[in-house]
């Protein structure tokens, strides 16, 4: 999945502090100097809480051993009665921390072990992660990189656990308070990769992204979508360039297919929509109106041979009324149906006469009138 893992369960009692040496309530056994607890001791206090080590001048200082009341314990290095240095923390949660400790907060270099199988090793700032780490999760996913209190941020690689038998999905890139952002190379679990910029854990801006089966877009995202201007170029050699919206084809744009047509044009949600332009690789051209990627509505077809209909169109076929003009210089005006003449029509030949009436699939059908033009030889009343 693209989305980011929660990457900053917190450490519990990471900041907690032991009760002051001073407080009231306390039992000390152990070495005195002018007063003052001094040298190796046991210190009880009022809480059932207990310290055992070092101290100097009435603190704690040296090494020693905290338990808390609920069970957990801290073993390591104290510095003017606060945690300092190297320590282990056990906490009554199972979470269990070994490393650095400044002034009395996990910092510097240590591994936190979590109750739930969780690891994080690297760099802490004041009980928090923070600067170069590696955080691996229970059930396999893995991060590597940069942390800012808590949270992914910077550079950083996530390896997402594969499925038994299955491929691991990886994000390498930037950060930011927990989720990609900046630019980055996602490389998906069936083979598809993108490569661009992110937002918010999406892929949002610039970006190519290839798909398992070898496509390839090159443009604009939003939010995990192609939206605005690119270019998909299919392995089979065909291409789309224009605009998106929404992950389909919306817009002005251009497709050139496999055998050399190319369509020039309108499109929307994937279709070929509006006005458009379709160039067919054997020199015909159509001009006109789209729905739902066919010709309809009004158009006009320009043929190679110099043929030509201008007319109404349904479903990429000739449907109302149009005309079809011949190179000869004769046309046929009238209705059409699914691609072929019917209904009334009017057939124009090129020297002059007409005739009138009805076609039926294509053909005349019935009745009709002939008007011969007035040079024609069978209107001479000498015949």
């Amino acid at each position: 999945a693209v989305s980011a893992l929660a990457c900053s369960p917190a450490a519990p009692a990471s900041r907690r502090r032991a009760p002051s040496a001073a407080a009231m309530g306390m039992l000390y056994t152990g070495a005195m100097d002018k007063g003052q607890m001094h040298g190796k001791g046991s210190l009880v206090y009022q809480n059932n809480e207990k310290y055992e080590g070092d101290f100097e001048h009435g603190k704690r200082h040296g090494y020693g051993v905290y338990s808390y009341s609920d069970g957990g314990r801290f073993e390591g290095e104290w510095v003017d009665d606060r945690v300092h240095g190297r320590g282990v923390s056990i906490y009554a949660s199972g979470n269990r921390y070994e490393g650095e400790w400044v002034d009395g907060r996990i910092s510097g270099q240590g591994t936190l072990w979590y109750a739930d199988g969780d690891r994080y090793q690297g760099e802490w700032r004041d009980g928090k992660m923070h600067g170069q780490g590696t955080y691996t999760y229970a059930d396999g996913d893995r991060y590597e990189g940069d942390w800012k209190d808590d949270r992914r941020h910077g550079k950083g690689t996530v390896t997402y656990a594969a499925p038994e038998g299955g491929v691991a999905e990886k994000y390498e890139g930037d950060w930011a308070e927990g989720r990609m952002q900046g630019y980055g190379k996602y490389f998906y679990a069936d083979g598809g990769a993108y490569e661009g910029e992110w937002a918010d854990g999406k892929m949002h801006g610039r970006g190519v992204y290839t798909f398992p089966n070898g496509n390839k877009y090159d443009g604009e995202w939003s939010g995990d979508l192609k939206e605005g201007y690119g270019t998909l170029q299919y392995v089979n050699g065909e291409r789309y360039e224009g605009y998106w919206a929404e992950d389909k084809a919306h817009g002005k744009g251009t497709l050139t297919y496999l055998q050399g047509d190319k369509y020039v044009g309108d499109w929307s949600a994937g279709k070929k929509a509006g006005q458009g332009e379709l160039y067919y690789a054997n020199g015909d051209m159509f001009r006109g109106e789209w729905a739902s990627d066919r010709a309809s509505g009004f158009g006009v077809l320009l043929y190679a041979n110099n043929n030509r209909y201008e007319g109404a169109w349904l479903d990429d076929k000739r449907h109302g009324h149009g005309t079809f003009s011949h190179a000869d210089g004769s046309r046929y005006e009238g209705e059409w149906s699914a691609g072929r003449k019917e209904g009334k029509g009017t057939l124009y030949f090129a020297n002059g006469d007409t005739f009138s009436g009805f076609w039926s699939a294509g053909v005349i059908s019935g009745p009709g009138q002939l008007t011969l033009h007035a040079e024609s030889p069978w209107n001479s009343p000498g015949l």
